[in-house]
C-alpha cells in the first residue's frame, strides 16, 4: 500500500474514497488504507460512483460514511459539490 500512496502523493493526485463500496458493505473503502494515507499525508477526493444521476449523493446522505472519513483523518469540503435539483 506504501508504493501507491507514495506515488499518489508524488504526483499530486488525490486518492478516491469511494462512497458506492461504503453503500453497498464491498471491501473499499478500508480503514488500513486510509489511514495509512492519512498519516503519509495524501490528498483525497470523495467519489459517488454514480452511474446514473439518481446514484448522486453527498457525504452526508449516508449513515456512517462522515464518521468513516472522521475516523480516518480525511477532511471534506472544498471537494464536495452542491447539488440543486434539475
Amino acid at each position: 500500500m506504501r508504493p501507491v500512496i507514495q506515488t499518489a502523493i508524488d504526483m499530486n493526485i488525490p486518492l478516491e474514497v469511494n462512497m458506492l463500496g461504503f453503500a453497498t458493505g464491498r471491501n473499499y473503502p478500508c480503514d488500513r488504507f486510509f489511514s495509512l494515507a492519512s498519516q503519509m499525508g495524501a490528498k483525497f477526493v470523495i467519489g459517488c460512483d454514480a452511474h446514473a444521476p439518481r446514484d448522486v449523493m453527498q457525504p452526508e446522505s449516508l449513515p456512517g460514511f462522515v464518521d468513516f472519513l472522521k475516523k480516518n483523518n480525511i477532511e471534506y469540503g472544498d471537494n464536495v459539490i452542491e447539488l440543486r435539483p434539475v
